[in-house]
């Protein structure tokens, strides 16, 4: 298991940077295309939810991506 880590700025403009991220990483991982996009949806609804409700003291926060070998 390889573990990445992302950090950015708790900033709406950064959403991209995760997207392209998580596509990039799944894409090395095999996943079709309809699961990639639904990776991408997630991930986004899911950053934008901690950006305004969760992480408030902090201008960033982290991205944690554990990614197996074996899909």
């Amino acid at each position: 298991m390889d573990n990445i880590i992302l950090k950015i700025p708790k900033k709406s403009e950064y959403m991209s940077t995760v997207r392209l991220t998580t596509s990039a990483l799944a894409n090395l991982n095999n996943f079709d295309i309809d699961e990639i996009e639904d990776m991408k949806v997630i991930i986004s609804e899911a950053c934008t939810f901690f950006i305004k409700n969760i992480v408030e003291n902090s201008k960033e926060f982290e991205i944690s991506f554990q990614v197996y070998q074996d899909k």
